[in-house]
Parts: C-alpha cells; structure tokens; sequence
C-alpha cells in the first residue's frame, strides 16, 4: 500500500478519517494528528509503509486490509 505522510485527499484531511472515526477505530488506535489518541491497539500513522497487518499474518495488500477489516466487523457483530 502507498504510503503518505500528509492528507490523502487534497484538502489536508485523511481520506479515511471518517470511517475511522464513524467505526470507533479510535478507541483503540492512534494516528498522529487525530484524537483522542488511544493506545490499545497498535498506532496507525505509519499503517501505509508496514509489510503486514494482522499480527504479520497477512501482506498489506488493499485486497487483505480490507478482509482484515471485514473480519474485525463481523466479530463484533
């Protein structure tokens, strides 16, 4: 996955911000320049450059974050 340091939209803003905030990721993750910044689960800044997610189960592919993130989901459910 891509990484990037600044806004991924153009407007200095995270394109995923909404969905972060709107799926309660926040409770448990931070990304630098968001708050709060919670600290259960693992700090997300740098999420783009990492080679896995998932423990280092899976590569940081779109395709397995997204699967990833599905799974997290319907857990929940």
């Amino acid at each position: 996955m891509a990484a990037r340091a600044g806004g991924g939209n153009g407007t200095g803003g995270h394109e995923g911000e909404p969905l972060f905030a709107f799926h309660g990721c926040a409770g448990c993750h931070g990304i630098r320049g968001t708050a709060p910044a919670a600290s259960l689960g693992p700090h997300l800044t740098f999420f783009g450059q990492r080679q896995t997610v998932s423990a280092g189960a899976l590569a940081n592919t779109a395709e397995n974050v997204a699967r990833f993130i599905r799974m997290l989901i319907a857990t929940e459910n």
